[in-house]
């Protein structure tokens, strides 16, 4: 009996149990009401949630509410365009029974990108593009100078964080119960894919929206996030001219000369000039082997044990050997001497330029092409006012030597396509928005440069820059166009900073160009310098107590601070254009000068502000020591060397020889749609310009112009001193491929802990590292023996 009321009492509790479940699963199946409605009217809700999203973006971007509503009402139409391309992302979910998850990540993801975007704002002008994803990694590279440690990682915590919500909500959240008319949901997917295209051509056809953004970050502004960035992902490279052919490029070439004769010369002058370089590069590489063997022959066989002082050298004493001597002339005072000894030296005033068919190399002058980062003449901003010039040196040769305005095609960050424009003579109004040709089309394809063409001239061609051989790919892009070496940071000795302890101070390019310039001593060079130390950030907050320059005009204190920072950067890169013309100056090198500002500083600028009436306006300065006449003009930056290399009598290259005759076109319209077609045909085409061929392939570039050598090895109580020659912060101990932990203490000494050495034979290579653990530059090998280590009770014994 009781047996039976047991079995009875867990029937009922199963039954209640199971009556429970039955009841949790049906409130979990059937929908709330709210749920039901959504699903009902679910195109509604997506228009209003792609509004939502837009207007969410377009708030963080502009970092302000109230620009985000005037967006949104001023421009009702582009925003809702913006809100249609979120609309048809959100048309996926319909394919999917866990409709609310997909949602959520679609909304997430434009969320993302918007935020992104609003964090880049705040750190420079340029919006985020499709292009700065390939540019991660140089982002992380330089995060000490974009971001701290602490918004890394907040960044990072806030996405890992997001992206566990969303894998728990796929897990846990609902789904849809109903009937999944698959075929209906993609004809629904096709036709808004379809329709999308068709709308964007109304758009651009009643000036709605545009296809090119003549500035970047106002082109954001005036048409949205959303539809901005999704242009850059589609609108990449270069499209397809409607007129490319042969004839039309041939017909284009005619312009520039007979088109025969033409590629005869040019083809001759490539052959010509890799012939001799080829033999002055055998004769390099021959001497180069023998010192590598020589150097590879060294074995140093010390025994463990044997400390440098048992052999009579006593460790090291760490000092600085730097020398510097204040004569207290300013850089203009400096450079004016200069001008004057120079009207009394052996060059001749009035000697002839050799123009390239006269052929005689080692008569055409050095050209020093110096790229001044994010410098502005602060003259040319109506609020600010100094106590003093602070850019005297500028002024000088602004005033007495070739200069004008370059209008340039970014502002505030940019400067690779500035430096491409230059280099290339080829226009960016022609690639995608916010496209980096560096981190696209030149990552694999050659392309004739300002390098390439005075190579075939004999000249060698040499780039230096006080930061990373990885950033902006330069190394790969420098090989691209043709250059020979590529002086980075990681091969230069660097100790000084600006104040914020961000950037290397410019006065370490003056030996560098001179290095450059010696490298190749029996022929003309062409030598390419990038500056570093005017780049932002700017702080809001005091950072140079006694400042050389003092500023007023900012209304706000923290602006003011900014500005005083900016402009003594400003005052520090005038006393290295000082020091490098006085550099060049006694050399006894026929030279000539030219450098150019990339872009307006990040600093909030508008065109009301400058006197330019441009946000794309900077300027040029030359200088020369043969008395080349002064004729200032205005120009564009894929112009500059064009102009710069007919005044020296040099007609070389396809795009240089184009602009040098650009005034044989009537119209601005005609010159755009020739320039186009040759550009093309160079980067994407089927070099027409070339009979086909391609007479300028990418270079093995060489990175630094000093051998990096390890001399000898001795070894101490805790550590092994690596002496040598050329290094710098950047410099590893490798034993047998294994990177070592290394300390830098002069460019002669390099020291490894003994416990990271195991005994044995082994091979020692210092290498020059780069980001992402490139090495750019090798040391001869040692081989050195280490016998294995007494223990206690053998030293006892």
């Amino acid at each position: 009996m009781m047996k039976m009321k047991k079995m009875k009492s867990r029937e009922e509790k199963m039954e209640i149990k199971r009556a429970k479940r039955e009841q949790k699963e049906k409130v979990h199946k059937e929908p709330g009401r709210l749920v039901t409605i959504l699903n009902k009217y679910s195109l509604i809700f997506h228009a209003l949630l792609a509004c939502g999203v837009c207007f969410l973006i377009e708030w963080i971007s502009r970092h302000s509410f109230l620009e985000a509503c005037s967006f949104m009402i001023d421009r009702n139409l582009v925003f809702l365009y913006n809100s249609l391309i979120v609309f048809s992302s959100l048309m996926l979910v319909y394919i999917v029974r866990r409709r609310a998850v997909l949602r959520t990540i679609i909304c997430a993801f434009w969320i993302f990108l918007g935020t992104v975007n609003g964090c880049i704002l705040a750190k420079r002008v340029s919006p985020f593009s499709f292009t700065d994803i390939k540019m991660v990694g140089d982002l992380f590279m330089m995060e000490s100078n974009y971001f701290t440690d602490t918004e890394a990682m907040l960044v990072i915590g806030g996405v890992a964080l997001v992206v566990i919500l969303l894998v728990v909500f796929w897990f846990k959240g609902p789904k849809f119960q109903g009937k999944l008319n698959y075929a209906l949901s993609f004809a629904m997917i096709l036709a808004v894919v379809m329709m999308l295209p068709n709308v964007t051509n109304a758009a651009v056809s009643n000036h709605i929206l545009t296809s090119y953004f003549e500035n970047l970050a106002q082109g954001y502004k005036d048409y949205g996030f959303v539809y901005s960035f999704s242009s850059s992902v589609i609108d990449r490279g270069m499209s397809t001219p409607e007129e490319y052919s042969q004839e039309s490029v041939d017909a284009v070439m005619a312009k520039l000369g007979d088109k025969d004769t033409a590629v005869l010369e040019q083809q001759d002058h490539v052959l010509t000039g890799s012939a001799d370089t080829d033999v002055q590069q055998e004769s390099e590489k021959q001497t180069g082997k023998a010192a590598q063997q020589e150097s590879e022959t060294l074995t140093v066989q010390q025994e463990a044990g044997t400390s440098a002082a048992q052999q009579g050298t006593e460790a090291p004493a760490v000092q600085s050997e730097a020398v510097t001597e204040e004569t207290g002339e300013t850089g203009a005072e400096r450079v004016g001497a200069s001008a004057a000894q120079m009207e009394k030296s052996d060059i001749a005033v009035d000697e002839k330029i050799p123009g390239e068919t006269e052929g005689v190399d080692d008569e055409y002058p050095n050209i020093i092409c110096v790229l001044l980062e994010s410098f502005v003449d602060p003259g040319l901003i109506r609020f600010l006012e100094t106590d003093q010039d602070p850019i005297p040196t500028f002024h000088y040769l602004y005033d007495n030597y070739t200069s004008g305005y370059l209008e340039v095609p970014v502002v505030g960050a940019g400067t690779a396509n500035t430096e491409f424009e230059v280099l290339t003579g080829m226009g960016m109004q022609f690639f995608g928005l916010g496209e980096y040709p560096y981190k696209t089309v030149l990552k694999k394809t050659n392309c004739e440069s300002i390098a390439s063409d005075l190579k075939t001239l004999g000249y060698g061609a040499h780039a230096v820059h006080n930061n990373g051989g990885n950033f902006y790919s330069r190394k790969n892009a420098f090989s691209m166009m043709g250059f020979d070496t590529f002086t980075s940071k990681e091969l230069m000795d660097i100790h000084d900073y600006t104040p914020l302890g961000t950037w290397p101070t410019d006065d370490i390019l003056v030996g560098e160009v001179e290095k450059s310039l010696d490298y190749t001593p029996d022929q003309p060079d062409f030598v390419y310098t990038i500056t570093v130390e005017a780049h932002g950030d700017y702080p809001h907050e005091p950072v140079i107590h006694n400042p050389d320059i003092t500023v007023t005009g900012p209304e706000d204190e923290g602006w003011r601070y900014a500005w005083e920072y900016y402009v003594n950067q400003l005052h520090e890169v005038d006393e290295f254009i000082a020091d490098l013309i006085t550099m060049l100056s006694e050399r006894d090198e026929k030279t000539m000068v030219v450098m150019f500002g990339d872009h307006l500083p990040t600093m909030g600028l508008t065109e009301e502000d400058m006197e330019t009436g441009s946000l794309f306006k900077t300027q040029y300065i030359t200088w020369n020591n043969f008395g080349m006449e002064k004729e200032d003009k205005d120009m564009r930056s894929y112009q500059l060397l064009a102009d710069m290399t007919e005044d020296l009598g040099i007609h070389n290259g396809t795009m240089f020889t184009f602009h040098q005759k650009r005034d044989a076109y009537t119209t601005e319209e005609e010159y755009q749609k020739d320039m186009e077609l040759l550009q093309y045909d160079i980067l994407y085409g089927d070099h027409y310009v070339y009979d086909g061929g391609d007479p300028y392939p990418a270079t093995e570039i060489v990175m630094g112009t000093q051998d990096v050598t390890i001399r000898k090895i001795e070894e101490e109580k805790n550590y092994y001193y690596i002496w040598g020659n050329n290094y710098t912060k950047w410099s590893r101990v490798f034993v047998d491929g294994k990177k070592l932990k290394t300390k830098y203490v002069t460019p002669r000494l390099l020291m490894v802990a003994k416990d990271q050495i195991d005994p044995g034979f082994h091979k020692i290579v210092v290498n020059q590292m780069g980001s992402s653990d490139t090495v750019f530059r090798s040391s001869n090998t040692v081989l050195y023996t280490i016998k294995p280590r007494e223990t206690e009770t053998e030293k006892a014994g």
